[in-house]
Parts: structure tokens; C-alpha cells; sequence
């Protein structure tokens, strides 16, 4: 897969069949290019599959088993278009002429007919124009919007416009559906003049077109984004840096311009959209490499803030969304991502990371900025997310088929799936649903939100936050607990009884603070506890459960920014050989995989389990993944200790490096409006901290684990 601001292209290269589907190249939703096929004297090409870690180019073998004359490479590359440069080598001793035929289709097919969900109309294919060095494919979509493909030629082409296959007509892709999607595109040709041991290169660029009035709606453009430089980590782990590096380079190739603004997509390549959830999380991750993501993902979010009560997309005022989505079938209000605000804990997150943000950066125009958004995300919190008044945020589980909106899933936590909860025996749990995670949240949120409110002299509303924190903490820690197991229940249900699933969930709420200090020490024995840690990273699900399953989704797999946010919590609370225990997971689990970053997610299979060296990949998972790549940056945060004291203006540093580090440096690093460096080395038995321009507080730091 290639990426690149708005444009994203997933090759036929890619060895994961169950990407088969999203072949193309895509911007905001919609397939601009479904197909791309090379050959040489009639003969077709294969190309080889390839692992393609670098997300801008990649460059590929292309087989012909009836030709010994020639070798094919193609260099695929991607920035504001998309660009193919064909090479053409001879193996021969004597001059020779091949025809080269590259034959292109573009089917401008919205992203969720690919996903399974059928359109039963299609908009009209204009004929193409035709330039004497280019020519364009054209779609006037059902509402009237006229979406193109241009193909810039190299020099000499011979073309044929019009079907570039006989079955111009093709079944859907996605579950069978029996739908026919049209396509439209051109065959291009090339004589080949090559002298003995010669090559001879061709290029094409291909630029997709949304139409200019859809174009004309982006409010923010990477020309008009105040540039702001990223800190620097470097570790004397070369591995580490490696892994490092390919995160960061993923997180830059994630951010996506969209109409209302630019923002990490949530993962590539069904995800290439703006995410609550996820790319609030992603920001959290990253904010102190760069709070500048976290800043424009929150104007995004509060551009998209609900305004209205809505039952078909779940908007509701002061709500905020859980995905938004720009192509066809949006526009036209056939799927409810428009955006679409079934989720119930991407408010709470708005609220914390709108808090740390200026918390972290000392920006209190931000907070200005944004005080009416999290005002009404808070009333959002008592007013709609509280479905029964018992203080809890709840979501209701759908259980009537016929009611489920496409395409959306039943559970609106994090683990947004349809089979994502269930009581130990596998019975599923029904009415109103309060995930914990989700109360830990809007914990954190209330304290830091507290925190920022009185250092700008907002004390009603930070008075009132500190009391809703209470109240809820005291609510969690006595409806949750789970007194047998050491450990807090996944949910309550529709009755208010503990859903006493032992998951991952429960973790998370180290890092919001919401656990005192005794449980804490409960929580992180029961996940260190085989039937949770699989050796590498906390598994989603106790592998004793009923529903467990190594392979699910949500109920056995490991997903590595879940183990980012408890590893987090294992620092904050003093648990450092855990947290150490999680950070060298993640760091031998991205070590080996093949293309040196963390996937979406993997399966929970045991380490010890027939003794893999790998963690076992999880068919179709996003990768890159926004939450996923910030895994790293958030660790180092983690192990760092690095969090900042609002009531003295200081950053706080504690330091508990694991064992494979053994020095971290940060340079142009930003925090409370200073810019400086902090160095942090292990030596012999202690470690030593060093800052340059920073306000810094060094706390007694930790020893390596």
C-alpha cells in the first residue's frame, strides 16, 4: 500500500488476499482507479508480492514465464498523484522491438460498496477525453457530482479509448452481491526499441479530480497549516530506532486532508477517514512529539460536534462523532456516515485530550477556542450519555436485526463489534450497556479538565468537575468491582449487573487514574496472570472466558495500542516492571514483523505456544494503523515518566527505563510554550536526567528492569 495526504493506492502486489477488495487507488472514499494491467507483446504480467514497508514507494518484479528476452520492473510512487514508471530490459544479444500495453479502468466506486454494502443505481460514465499526451475518465456521480481520473502519457503513446476489457462489466467485489459496477477506461501502447543489454523507461502519472466544488470546501490545506517542527527521539537501541522512525514516518503518511480539515486517518484501507475514537487517541499518543495533530484533530472534531438529535446517524448536541465519510453514498444519505455518532466514548476523550493539550502546550487561546464545544460535550455527558440517571455513561444494545444501521456495529466502546461482550459463560448481556473504560475516561477527563479550569480562573466549572469526578470514582469502584477476582467487570448491563468478563478494559483504567492505589496493585497481578498475558501484549479477552478465541476481533486478539494505554497506566501507578514487561512486547513484536511497525492488531496466540517467533497475524488488519503507530512515541512518554504539573508549570520527568534501553534523547521538544531538549541515561545503578530550555522537575528517577 502506498500513502500520501489525500491519496492512498493498495496495489495487486500486496500478499494479503483479504485486500483484494480495496485494490485501487482512493481519495475521500471513492475509487478513482481499480485497475492497472501491464503486458508485454500480449502477454500479461504478473507482478511479484512484495512486503511494502515504505508507504510512498514501492518497486516491483513483474513475470512473464513465456519471455526470455525481457525483464519488466515498475516504480510505483505517490505524492499529489500517483505515478507508474515502467522499465523495459532486454536479455538479448540483438536489437529488438516489444510492444509495451498498459491498460487502465476506473470504476469510481464509493469505498463502501467494496465493504459489502450494495447500491442498487449507478451514476453515468462520460466518455473520455482524449489529449494528444493524456486523456480522462469521467463519472458523473447521482447527485450531480462529476468526479475524473487523469492519465498524463509519456512520450509516443498509441491509444485506444473505451473498454479496456471485454467484461466491461463486472460482478461487485464484496460478498457476492450480484451487483454490476461499469468501468471505464483505455488502453495505452508503446514500441519498445532496445539495442543488446539496453532499457527503456516509460512514466505515467495519474491524477484523481473530485469535482471543483466539493475541492473548493477544504477549510484547511497543508499550504495554509502553520508549520510546527516535531521533536526527535533517538535511543542507543538501533532496533528501537528503526521501529521508531517507521512510526513516525506512518503517522505523517496518515494525516488526510478532508473537507473539514486535516487529522491522522484512522487506518489503512478501510479506515482513510476521520475517526472520534481513534484519532483522538493517535493525538494523545503523539502529543509530545507534536501537539500540532492533536490541535487540528479537536478544530475537526468540534467543526462536526453533534447539533441536533438525529436517531439514524446517533447525533445528539454536544456529541461527538465516531466516523465521518465524503463519497457517494454519504453525499446521498445511503449510509449513516455523514458522520455517524454511534459511539459513546469519543466525547469524554474529546474533553481529556482538549485538556491536555493545553495542558501540555500552555496554549490557553485554545482553551478560549474551544470552550463552547466543551461545554456542550459535557452537558452531552449528563444530558444523553447517562441513559438511566445512575451517573454511568451507557449505550443501548440493539438486539432487533431490522434496526441496525449498515455497516455500524451493535457495541459502541471501544471494542466496536457485534459479539464484543459477553458474560464468562458466553451469554450476552442486554439493555443498557456502561462500559468501564469509557466512565474511566470521562474520570480523567473531568480531573485534567478541573486542572486546566482553574489555572484560567474558571473555578465554578472546575469546582464542578472535581465534584462529578468524585461522585463517579466512588460510583465505578463500587459497581465494577469485582471483589473474588481482584479485578474490575468489562460492563454493567441493562440491570446494572456486572458483565464479570475479565478483559482488557479493565486495564485501561490505570492510566485515568479512577483505580486507588491498592486495587491497582490487584489489576496489574490479575493481567500478568497467563490467560492474559500472551507473551506478547495483554490479550483483549482472559483466554478462560467461554467466547474466548485467539483469532477474534475482540475477544482473544492483542491489540497493540490497548497495551500502550495499560503499560501507560503501569507507569502512572508505580507498576514499572509491568509497564517495562509490555513496552519489550510491543518492541519484540514489531521487531519481528516484516515490515518493522505494529499492525492493527494480532492474535492472541501464547508465545510459548509452539514456540513462535512472531506474533500470528490477524487477517485484514489496518496496517499502517493510526493507534498503532503511535504505540512507540506513547511508550517512551510512558517510561519517561513525562507528564505536566499545570499547578506548578513544571514538566514532570520520572524516568524507569527497561532493560533494552539504556539512554533516550529528546530534541526540540515543546511544553508549556518552551522548546528544548531532555536527555535521560541509565548509569551503572542510577539515572541521570539532563534539559536544555525547559521547565523541568525530576522526580526520584527509576532503576532499568
Amino acid at each position: 500500500m502506498l500513502k500520501s495526504r489525500d491519496l492512498f493506492f493498495v496495489g495487486h502486489w500486496a500478499p494479503d488476499p483479504a485486500l483484494r477488495p480495496a485494490e485501487g487507488l482512493f481519495i475521500r472514499d471513492t475509487r478513482y482507479l481499480n485497475r492497472v494491467e501491464v503486458a508485454v507483446d500480449g502477454r500479461d504480467l504478473v507482478p511479484r508480492p512484495v512486503d511494502g514497508a515504505d508507504l510512498h514507494v514501492v518497486t516491483l518484479s513483474l513475470d512473464d514465464t513465456g519471455d526470455e528476452e525481457t525483464e519488466v520492473t515498475a516504480t510505483i510512487s505517490i505524492d499529489a498523484e500517483l505515478g507508474f514508471t515502467y522499465t523495459v530490459r532486454s536479455l538479448v544479444p540483438a536489437p529488438l522491438e516489444v510492444e509495451l500495453s498498459l491498460r487502465f479502468s476506473s470504476d469510481f466506486r464509493d469505498l463502501f460498496e467494496l465493504r459489502g454494502w450494495p447500491s442498487a443505481y449507478r451514476g453515468v460514465y462520460l466518455p473520455p477525453v482524449l489529449g494528444t499526451d493524456r486523456f480522462v475518465l469521467r463519472y458523473r456521480a447521482r447527485d450531480g457530482h462529476v468526479l475524473t481520473t487523469a492519465i498524463e502519457l509519456g512520450p509516443d503513446p498509441s491509444l485506444e479509448l473505451g473498454p479496456a476489457w471485454p467484461d466491461v462489466e463486472e460482478e461487485a467485489v464484496a460478498g457476492g452481491s450480484g451487483v454490476v459496477a461499469r468501468t471505464t477506461g483505455a488502453i495505452v501502447k508503446y514500441k519498445v526499441e532496445l539495442e543488446p543489454g539496453s532499457s527503456r523507461s516509460v512514466s505515467i502519472r495519474i491524477r484523481p479530480e473530485p469535482e471543483q466544488s466539493e475541492r473548493a470546501q477544504l477549510r484547511v490545506t497543508a499550504e495554509q497549516a502553520p508549520h510546527r517542527p516535531r521533536a526527535t527521539v533517538m535511543t542507543d537501541n538501533a532496533d528501537f530506532n528503526r521501529l521508531l522512525a517507521r512510526s513516525t514516518d506512518d503517522l505523517d503518511a496518515l494525516l488526510t486532508r478532508f473537507p473539514d480539515g486535516e487529522v491522522p486517518a484512522a487506518g489503512i484501507p478501510w479506515f482513510v477517514a476521520p475517526f472520534g475514537r481513534d484519532s483522538l487517541i493517535a493525538a494523545w499518543q503523539t502529543l509530545h512529539l507534536d501537539p500540532g495533530p492533536a490541535i487540528e484533530t479537536l478544530r475537526l472534531l468540534a467543526r462536526l460536534q453533534g447539533r441536533k438529535s438525529e436517531p439514524v446517524t446517533g447525533e445528539q448536541p454536544g456529541k461527538i462523532i465516531h466516523e465521518a465519510r465524503y463519497g457517494e453514498l454519504a453525499r446521498l444519505e445511503e449510509i449513516p456516515h455523514r458522520p455517524y455518532y454511534g459511539t459513546v466514548d469519543a466525547t469524554s476523550l474529546f474533553l481529556l485530550v482538549a485538556a491536555e493539550t493545553v495542558a501540555w502546550t500552555g496554549d490557553t487561546s485554545l482553551y478560549a477556542e474551544l470552550r463552547s464545544e466543551i461545554e456542550a460535550a459535557l452537558r452531552w455527558i449528563e444530558d444523553f450519555g447517562d441513559l438511566d440517571g445512575d451517573g454511568l455513561i451507557e449505550y443501548r444494545l440493539e438486539t432487533d436485526p431490522t434496526k441496525l444501521q449498515p455497516l455500524t456495529a451493535r457495541h459502541q466502546s471501544w471494542k466496536d463489534s457485534d459479539d464484543s461482550l459477553h458474560h464468562p459463560d458466553g451469554y450476552e448481556p442486554t439493555g443498557n450497556i456502561a462500559p468501564v473504560e469509557a466512565q474511566g475516561y470521562s474520570y480523567a477527563a473531568y480531573r485534567r479538565l478541573a486542572e486546566v479550569a482553574w489555572r484560567r480562573g474558571d473555578t465554578g466549572l472546575a469546582a464542578h468537575l472535581e465534584s462529578k469526578a468524585q461522585s463517579l470514582g466512588q460510583r465505578v469502584n463500587e459497581a465494577f468491582w469485582i471483589e473474588s477476582e481482584g479485578y474490575y467487570a468489562q460492563a454493567l448491563d441493562g440491570e446494572n449487573r456486572q458483565v464479570r468478563a475479565i478483559s482488557s478494559n479493565a486495564g485501561q483504567l490505570l492510566f485515568t487514574g479512577i483505580v486507588p492505589h491498592s486495587r491497582a496493585r490487584a489489576v496489574v497481578a490479575r493481567m500478568s496472570e497467563p490467560d492474559m498475558d500472551s507473551g506478547w501484549g495483554i490479550r483483549t479477552l482472559s483466554s478462560r472466558m467461554a467466547s474466548y478465541d485467539a483469532a477474534s476481533y475482540h475477544n482473544g486478539s492483542v491489540w497493540p495500542h490497548d497495551n500502550s494505554l495499560i503499560a501507560d497506566g503501569c507507569y502512572r501507578t508505580g507498576h514499572v516492571a509491568m509497564g517495562a514487561r509490555l513496552f519489550e512486547a510491543m518492541f519484540e513484536a514489531g521487531r519481528a514483523s516484516s515490515d518493522g511497525r505494529l499492525s492493527e492488531l494480532y492474535c492472541g496466540d501464547g508465545r510459548d505456544e509452539n514456540a513462535p517467533d512472531a506474533p500470528v497475524p490477524y487477517p485484514s488488519a489496518c496496517s499502517p494503523q493510526a493507534w498503532a503507530s503511535g504505540v512507540y512515541p506513547s511508550l517512551i512518554r510512558s517510561a519517561l515518566g513525562l507528564r505536566v504539573d499545570l499547578s506548578d508549570g513544571v514538566l514532570i520527568v520520572e524516568p524507569a527505563l527497561p532493560a533494552f534501553l539504556g539512554a533516550v534523547e529528546i530534541e526540540n521538544l515543546e511544553v508549556l510554550g518552551s522548546r528544548g531538549s531532555l536527555a535521560v541515561r541509565r548509569h551503572r545503578d542510577r539515572v541521570v536526567v539532563d534539559s536544555t530550555d525547559l521547565p523541568v522537575r525530576v522526580k526520584p528517577p527509576g532503576l532499568s528492569i
